[in-house]
């Protein structure tokens, strides 16, 4: 979660598009962790986290 947060301060002091979070995404698994933001393009991007391995 340490890493998710700080790339989140990176890309909001470079100006980039927050669109969600930093947070729990518990719709999709209990343990998700994601921040979402766009890139000067437009582009959506997603940085995670789980604390345990996909089935």
């Amino acid at each position: 979660r340490e890493e998710v947060n700080r790339v989140a301060e990176v890309v909001k002091r470079a100006g980039g598009k927050v669109l969600e979070g930093p947070a729990l995404q518990v719709d999709y698994t209990p343990d998700y962790y994601a921040f979402f933001f766009e890139d000067p393009d437009g582009n959506k991007l997603e940085i995670s986290y789980r604390s345990e391995p996909a089935r």
